[in-house]
């Protein structure tokens, strides 16, 4: 089965780095209101950015946990 926008960071040796993030996490809101609504709309045609997405959640790991998000991923 799918879970969506669920996120599993992996190395080169696609060995995960991190632990998942649910689809349904939302610990990137924050990260989402800082975002201008205008911005989002103009590049997604969504009216805001949503926690559950896999941007949201990347930026997140990148302003959370840079020391995971500087490693290599694939």
């Amino acid at each position: 089965t799918g879970q969506a926008e669920t996120l599993i960071l992996l190395d080169q040796n696609k060995t995960p780095i991190h632990p998942a993030i649910s689809w349904l996490d939302m610990r990137s809101r924050k990260e989402c209101d800082k975002l201008y609504s205008e911005l989002c709309y103009h590049i997604t045609g969504q009216l805001k950015l949503i926690p559950t997405w896999t941007i949201t959640k990347m930026l997140w790991i990148n302003r959370n946990k840079p020391d995971i998000f500087n490693l290599r991923f694939v």
